[in-house]
C-alpha cells in the first residue's frame, strides 16, 4: 500500500505539477519524530494549560459550578495547543519532499493530493542543521510576514510544518539542490554558529 501511494504521488508530481524542463533533482521524505518537534514550545504550553485548568476545575468543583469555567476553558485551549505535535507526526507520514531545477515541492497526500511550491525567490536564509548520520533539517524561511497594521509594523508567525524540510536522509544532497535554485543564499555549514 505505501509502495503504491509513493508510486502514486510521484506519478502525480510528473505528470501534473511538474513543467517543462523542469526535473527532480532531489527527493525525500521527512522523519515522523522531527516533524513532531518542530513546535514543541505550544505543545508544553498546552501541557502546562491542561494541569493549570485541570487542577483548577478540581479545587472548586464543590463551590459552584460557574467556578469551573475558567479551568474547563484552560483545558480545552491546552489540548488545542497539544495537539499540534501529534498533527506534525501523523502529516509526516503522508508528505514528500522534492526539489527540482526550479522550486522546492512540500507534496501531502491525503484524500487528495496538495501541492505547496517555494520558488528560490522564497528562499531568504537556508539554515542547515545535520547529525552526524547524515540526516537533519533544512529550514528556508524564518519570519514569515503575515500582515501589517495600521502603523507599518510587520507582524510574523513562527516557523511551521511548511517552512522547510525536517528530517530528511540526505540533508547534504537537500542543501546542494536547494542551493542551486538560489545562488545568492548562503549555506550555513552543519551546527555552525551564526555570527
Amino acid at each position: 500500500m505505501n509502495a503504491d501511494r509513493d508510486a502514486a504521488v510521484l506519478t502525480y508530481v510528473e505528470n501534473a505539477v511538474l513543467n517543462d524542463g523542469e526535473e527532480i533533482v532531489w527527493r525525500g521524505r521527512p522523519s515522523p519524530g522531527a516533524c513532531a518537534r518542530i513546535d514543541l514550545s505550544r505543545t508544553i504550553f498546552g501541557v502546562i494549560f491542561i494541569i493549570v485548568g485541570g487542577a483548577w476545575t478540581l479545587l472548586v468543583i464543590n463551590a459552584h459550578v460557574l467556578m469551573t469555567i475558567p479551568g474547563v476553558v484552560g483545558l480545552f485551549y491546552g489540548v488545542r495547543l497539544s495537539i499540534h505535535t501529534l498533527t506534525y507526526y501523523l502529516k509526516a507520514g503522508r508528505t514528500y519532499y522534492a526539489v527540482t531545477n526550479r522550486r522546492v515541492l512540500i507534496i501531502t497526500a491525503g484524500r487528495s493530493i496538495s501541492v505547496d511550491s517555494v520558488s528560490g525567490a522564497e528562499i531568504k536564509e537556508l539554515r542547515r542543521l545535520e547529525k552526524q548520520d547524515g540526516t537533519g533539517t533544512i529550514t528556508f524561511r524564518y519570519k514569515v510576514v503575515v500582515g501589517e497594521d495600521q502603523y507599518g509594523i510587520r507582524r510574523y508567525r513562527s516557523v511551521g510544518f511548511k517552512d522547510g524540510l525536517w528530517g530528511v536522509s540526505d540533508v547534504a544532497g537537500a542543501a546542494r539542490a536547494i542551493a542551486v535554485l538560489q545562488p545568492a543564499v548562503e549555506d550555513v555549514k552543519p551546527n555552525a554558529p551564526k555570527e
